[in-house]
């Protein structure tokens, strides 16, 4: 994430900031999170994996703090890296309200906080990202591959609604599938002609 923020501000001839090359900081908040899990699996409601997972959500955001995202907002193929990431902290910051009060957080939140928000997320701005750059074209979002960006963000935050709020369940669940399933025959629309060509390079 890191590495493509700068290389679009660079190439885009945008001064100020870049991002902050990792550090040790990211090698103890990328150690932090393994044992956060390992806690998480072994000791979930415990009072020690709930200020660890919250100690590791705070390391996750700084680390998307320095990573300057805010910069990026006239490019989806780029804001979506870091909008996928932001999963990340918000995940384990579920987790820690899932081992602080599980009463209040279920364990459903915490997987689809990851699952449909980090994962989903980052697989379709990978797949998109990999598909332009692999067939020879400008590395730029078009409108529908922006909508499939927005839409996959609603579909991940309606799935976690629906874990933390019981009233809104049948809701929230319905509209998270269908979001889902519009997100990818978007992309599929969208992209599908796209990889079965021959490169625009190849003079297809």
């Amino acid at each position: 994430i890191p590495a493509f923020t700068r290389n679009w501000l660079m190439n885009s001839g945008r001064g100020g900031p870049l991002p902050v090359e990792p550090a040790r900081f990211d090698v103890a908040v990328l150690l932090a999170t393994v044992v956060a899990f390992g806690a998480w699996l072994g000791w979930s409601t415990s009072l020690e994996t709930g200020v660890l997972a919250a100690v590791v959500a705070v390391g996750h955001a700084v680390r998307l703090l320095r990573w300057r995202g805010w910069r990026t907002g006239a490019e989806p193929l780029v804001w979506v890296l870091h909008l996928g990431y932001l999963w990340v902290p918000v995940g384990f910051a579920l987790m820690a309200g899932a081992a602080l009060a599980p009463e209040v957080v279920p364990e459903a939140a915490v997987l689809h906080a990851f699952a449909a928000g980090a994962m989903g997320t980052m697989m379709l701005a990978m797949m998109t990202r990999a598909t332009l750059g692999h067939t020879g074209r400008p590395l730029i979002a078009d409108r529908a591959t922006t909508a499939v960006y927005l839409l996959i963000t609603v579909t991940a935050a309606l799935r976690v609604t629906a874990a933390l709020a019981p009233d809104l369940f049948g809701t929230a669940i319905a509209l998270s599938g269908a979001g889902w399933i519009l997100a990818f025959g978007v992309y599929l629309l969208a992209y599908a002609p796209k990889l079965c060509r021959r490169r625009i390079d190849a003079g297809a």
